[in-house]
């Protein structure tokens, strides 16, 4: 059997090197693909396919609502196959909050829902809405101070 003239081994080490990264990186690239797709909350995506195929059903989904419904379906199923390829390693989300009367009673029974910080659930907390401070904010002042009258500008 002749021998190949233009064999090289070095050049065919190489070439196999380079197929070997390439695989490598290609790996790195899917894996990386997953845990992307695995961070994506399955839950809310569910809860936008169930509003627009509720649209739909009423017969007033849009053309563009229609492919995006298509396009959520299409991410559902490969956010939940990236979960499974995950297993384990899968973050997981906390239950879905409502805010209804249902709720009120494990979020302390405030009325208003607004969050932020402070105690008072306003996003500043100086004043109310009709303008007025609270008086336990102003508590900590003497009553002859409290007289005199400032602008309504001023913390």
């Amino acid at each position: 059997m002749p021998k190949e003239k233009n064999y090289n081994p070095v050049q065919e080490a190489k070439k196999a090197e380079k197929a070997k990264q390439i695989r490598k990186q290609k790996a790195t690239l899917q894996t990386q693909r997953n845990e992307k797709l695995a961070r994506r909350n399955p839950n809310r995506i569910q809860r936008d396919i169930d509003s627009l195929k509720e649209l739909d059903q009423n017969g007033s989904i849009r053309p563009h609502e229609r492919q995006r419904l298509q396009e959520l379906e299409k991410d559902l199923a490969a956010v939940n196959k990236a979960r499974a390829a995950l297993g384990d390693k899968a973050p997981v989300f906390k239950p879905e909050r409502r805010f209804d009367d249902e709720n009120r009673g494990e979020r302390g029974g405030r009325g208003d829902f607004r969050g932020g910080r402070g105690g008072r659930g306003g996003v500043l907390g100086k004043r109310t809405r009709d303008g007025q401070r609270k008086e336990e904010d102003s508590s900590d002042t003497d009553a002859n101070v409290r007289d005199i009258p400032m602008p309504r500008d001023t913390p």
